[in-house]
């Protein structure tokens, strides 16, 4: 019995783990710092991304998977919007997860049911909650400092 239980437990807190990793609780100033700098991250990941993506394919004139050179211009933007989540910015963080998300359905529409669709479906669903826990992390951290200025 004692086996069973501590078993549950421990998938419990497997299930608490991922589920925190792709949604986080955004309770306290701490965890909301936390989904704050997922954002920034994801930001950064997609800004390095698309910098090689579109580094590689204008000096190599090509194309890589429907992709050109104009992914260095995306890169610049996330890079520039992970700098203002970084920085706690609302308007930052829903930028990017519009735009990220704006080009993420636009990508699987246009794709189809292609060979990539199943793993562009995991990464950008994983890429996307980064960018929607940067919204939440910023919003609390705002929500936060609202209700420490006037006394709560």
């Amino acid at each position: 019995m004692a086996n069973k239980q501590r078993k549950d437990r421990r998938d419990a807190s497997d299930w608490t783990a991922a589920k925190d990793l792709v949604w986080p609780a955004v309770n306290t100033l701490p965890q909301a710092e936390a989904a704050a700098q997922s954002g920034a991250g994801t930001a950064f990941a997609v800004a390095v991304l698309g910098g090689l993506i579109g580094g590689y394919c204008y000096f190599a004139n090509t194309t890589l998977a429907g992709m050109d050179s104009s992914m260095a211009i995306s890169g610049v933007i996330f890079a520039v919007l992970g700098s203002g989540i970084r920085k706690r910015s609302r308007s930052a963080a829903w930028t990017a997860a519009v735009l990220y998300g704006a080009g993420f359905v636009w990508t699987i529409s246009s794709t189809g049911n292609g060979n990539n669709l199943a793993s562009g479906l995991i990464v950008g669903g994983f890429m996307l909650s980064g960018f929607i826990s940067g919204v939440r992390g910023t919003s609390a951290i705002h929500r936060f400092r609202a209700q420490a200025s006037n006394g709560g």
